[in-house]
């Protein structure tokens, strides 16, 4: 019985690799594209959109560089520090659901916007693992204080090296 089950999966999954793959022959599509109608809010560069602050929240913005250079296309969270029963800050957390995200542009920038104030870790998601980036210039861990109705400006972070 365990046998046919097996042969079942494998068959199955063999049916839909084959229906997945191309034949070879082109199709042709009876989709047009026509530009809308509509004006769009968005800017050519999607580099130069701007969200619209909640003046009860807060914002971060940085360039994240590698020996200069920058680095494009990198999912970036902030993890809201946790305490202890004394107050002390003992760790950072991340939800890849709830925390604020954003993503480097093609020249490194970032932008977080509508952050609930507090202090943050700032945390590099390369899907399979994360890391929380420390200040290059020291090398502490790079914490971010958010505060209602401001812009944290945490400029050029030059890394020399950033995990892949």
């Amino acid at each position: 019985m365990r046998h046919l089950f097996k042969a079942i999966v494998v068959g199955m999954t063999l049916a839909l690799v084959a229906a997945c793959t191309s034949s070879g022959t082109e199709r042709s599509s009876d989709l047009t594209t026509q530009a809308s109608p509509l004006t769009s809010p968005l800017s050519a560069s999607p580099d130069a959109v701007e969200a619209t602050q909640d003046p009860n929240l807060g914002s971060a913005t940085g360039q994240l560089l590698l020996r200069g250079q920058p680095v494009t296309n990198r999912i970036l969270y902030l993890a809201q520090l946790t305490t202890d029963a004394s107050g002390k800050e003992t760790a950072a957390g991340m939800d890849r659901i709830n925390s604020p995200r954003t993503f480097s542009q093609a020249n490194g920038a970032f932008t977080f916007v509508n952050v609930p104030p507090g202090r943050y870790a700032l945390v590099m998601d390369l899907i399979m693992q994360a890391y929380m980036l420390r200040n290059p210039k020291t090398g502490e861990d790079l914490i971010i204080q958010i505060e209602a109705g401001r812009r944290v400006d945490l400029g050029a972070l030059d890394y020399q090296q950033l995990p892949e």
